[in-house]
């Protein structure tokens, strides 16, 4: 929706009448995360989360707007790999398995 709260908006055309009473009926009964709560200690991988923002920022309008060419998402993967995405991606991992695993 265009607005923040569907609940107040008036109806698009088309919509029907109940599309109130089944939006709230399925977010009551959407299903909680199991992370939920969770949150990553990024001390130990500081360095490597600026490098890959470096990246991100540098290939990002190419990449969002839809212009970049096929090589330069290989070139941007392989500046993400050199840049310590994987370490990062182990390390939120590692913290994650040991979270699930002290609140079972």
């Amino acid at each position: 929706y265009m607005a923040g709260n569907q609940f107040i908006v008036i109806p698009w055309a088309g919509s029907e009448a109940d599309f109130r009473e089944k939006s709230l009926e399925a977010t009551k009964n959407a299903p909680l995360s199991a992370y939920l709560g969770f949150t990553a200690d990024t001390t130990a991988i500081t360095n490597e989360i600026s490098a890959i923002n470096n990246v991100v920022a540098e290939f990002s309008k190419q990449i969002n707007t839809g212009l970049a060419e096929p090589e330069v998402l290989d070139e941007y993967n392989a500046k993400l790999e050199s840049s310590g995405i994987q370490k990062i991606i182990d390390e939120y991992q590692k913290q994650l398995d040991a979270w699930i695993e002290s609140n079972k």
